[in-house]
């Protein structure tokens, strides 16, 4: 959807729209797809950010929300993700 405008996707149209204006700025820009399974932390912080509305916080330290999901991530625990074929 971000490099091609011919798929349409109502709820993600005025985001895309946005993201296509800023990857035609004079930079150069790498869009890469991590599934959310390869890194828990931002996938949690996204979903504790959407709760908090517009205000913004900056943490000094793990958010005890998500220290379980950092310690995991720090020894090397990983999820896999099953996809159905």
């Amino acid at each position: 959807m971000l490099v091609e405008s011919t798929q349409f996707c109502p709820t993600g149209w005025s985001l895309c729209q946005k993201i296509r204006r800023l990857l035609h700025l004079e930079w150069e820009v790498k869009v890469c797809h991590t599934y959310r399974e390869a890194n828990l932390c931002v996938d949690a912080l996204a979903k504790l950010g959407c709760s908090f509305g517009s205000t913004l916080i900056c943490y000094e330290s793990c958010p005890s929300q998500i220290s379980h999901l950092f310690l995991a991530d720090v020894v090397g625990i990983s999820i896999p993700r099953l996809i159905l074929v």
